[in-house]
């Protein structure tokens, strides 16, 4: 083979090596806590829209749901004086308040090393299929159409993440780089319970759900 062909050849492996990191990419190089969030994106119609700073700060103050006991909401409990006699549309109810909504993370993305003196732009792509569905800390007696009408929307939801819909990273020299593929998801918290034709309550639950509401991307750089 031609001399100046082989030194062509092995200046572009050189290349390509020094932008993914000697061996190619890393799966997990590097712990979310040690990173920095370079940009957030909710994912409408399959494009990514920037997250305000003032938005992820949101995000983070209630990252820790399930780690944390639940707190107990200021819904109204209704007393129901028998002697009145009236008459309710009897069936499974839940009334509840809204704790807030975090970030969870369904799928990490590759990481990406650069080693270069530019800014290198990649697609921190996944493989598979993921899905995070909608969670209640109980039994749903009734199912979850009474969720529904509590929330005002379909509680019962699931967010899935394929493939081809990685989103691009912008890694900066001497960074590593990758996205977490998640979702923003709602938090209610309240009493899950049957109420008889008579207005009486009953089977009451004391229940957290969890409602996952659109694609979310979170981008991480770390300096290498």
């Amino acid at each position: 083979m031609n001399r100046k062909i082989k030194i062509c050849i092995f200046s572009f492996i050189a290349f390509v090596m020094t932008i993914v990191g000697y061996g190619g990419t890393s799966k997990a190089l590097a712990d979310d806590s040690e990173s920095e969030v370079s940009a957030v994106y909710d994912i409408k119609n399959g494009d990514p829209i920037a997250v305000s700073k003032n938005q992820w700060d949101e995000y983070q103050e209630v990252q820790d749901w399930e780690d944390e006991p639940d707190v107990p909401s200021t819904y109204l409990k209704k007393a129901v004086d028998i002697s009145e006699r009236r008459a309710c549309m009897g069936g499974w109810a839940y009334s509840a308040t809204k704790q807030g909504y975090a970030f969870y993370k369904i799928v990490e993305g590759t990481h990406y090393l650069n080693r270069t003196k530019d800014n290198v732009t990649i697609t921190s792509t996944f493989t598979g299929t993921h899905s995070k569905s909608s969670t209640a800390s109980g039994k749903l007696g009734g199912g979850w159409k009474p969720v529904s009408a509590e929330v005002g929307y379909n509680a019962d939801r699931t967010v899935l993440w394929s493939k081809s819909d990685s989103v691009k990273i912008t890694v900066r020299p001497k960074y590593e780089g990758w996205n977490d593929y998640g979702t923003k998801r709602d938090k209610w918290y309240g009493t899950y319970y049957y109420l008889s034709n008579s207005c009486v309550q009953s089977k009451n639950v004391q229940l957290t759900v969890y409602i996952p509401k659109v694609k979310a991307v979170v981008a991480h750089t770390k300096h290498l």
